[in-house]
């Protein structure tokens, strides 16, 4: 029984959304922490939204601060595999606009873009492990 729940275990991975977890009220950097701990995460659907509306707008992510954040997380367990990051479009955003859409996917995958230079800069660097391995 032990053995075929960590075979399970090895083969299940989880998608975390950013928005959801904003919307449990704490950040999404979090969640996918915990889940790269266990060594679960496997993609991320990079929606974000509005914190102080209460439901889900599915945005698409601008913050290279939270983009870095969770760039490093991924670098740190190797990248997301078999998954990746994923934009999950609705036609509730301002704008259902073909070319709105395109502009809004550059959009977030640039942040996510700066945000994956900026984290391979801060693992180069060394200085955040070091600060946190004296503390």
């Amino acid at each position: 029984m032990l053995l075929t729940a960590i075979q399970t275990r090895q083969r299940l991975q989880l998608n975390i959304e950013p928005n959801h977890t904003t919307l449990a009220g704490h950040d999404y950097e979090h969640d996918l922490m915990v889940a790269s701990a266990y060594n679960m995460l496997g993609s991320i659907d990079c929606n974000t939204g509005d914190t102080l509306l209460g439901w889900d707008t599915d945005q698409f992510p601008m913050d290279v601060k939270k983009c870095t954040l969770a760039c490093l997380i991924i670098l740190k367990q190797g990248g997301l595999q078999p998954g990746g990051l994923n934009f999950d479009c609705k036609v509730r955003r301002e704008s259902t606009d073909l070319e709105d859409f395109f502009i809004g996917h550059i959009g977030g995958m640039d942040a996510f873009a700066k945000g994956l230079r900026i984290a391979a800069k801060i693992i180069e660097d060394g200085k955040l492990d070091e600060m946190k391995n004296v503390r």
